[in-house]
């Protein structure tokens, strides 16, 4: 068996001590932040490194502020490029 791992995060270097996961979750962000995860076991610890999460506000009257309007977890759009018209996925996955 392997040896249990136990997880905490940071946020601008301030612990997140609700979040003891492997996943980190983030409800309600509303500003930008720089994210990492200490992983520890019997052996040691290993800190990973800075994942930086950017928050881009749509700009108002457009499609992408209309369709987060109402908060869905994701949303596609249609885009054409090169004379193709192309899918582009915003959100999460499942």
């Amino acid at each position: 068996p392997y040896p249990r791992l136990t997880y905490f995060w940071l946020s601008n270097d301030v612990a997140l001590t609700s979040q003891t996961s492997s996943t980190l979750v983030l409800p309600g962000v509303n500003t930008d932040a720089s994210f990492r995860a200490v992983i520890h076991n019997e052996a040691g610890y290993r800190t990973s490194i800075v994942a930086t999460l950017t928050v881009i506000t749509p700009a108002s009257g457009t499609f992408a502020a209309a369709a987060l309007a109402d908060a869905p977890l994701s949303y596609l759009s249609l885009y054409r490029k090169g004379g193709q018209c192309w899918v582009r996925w915003h959100g999460w996955f499942s």
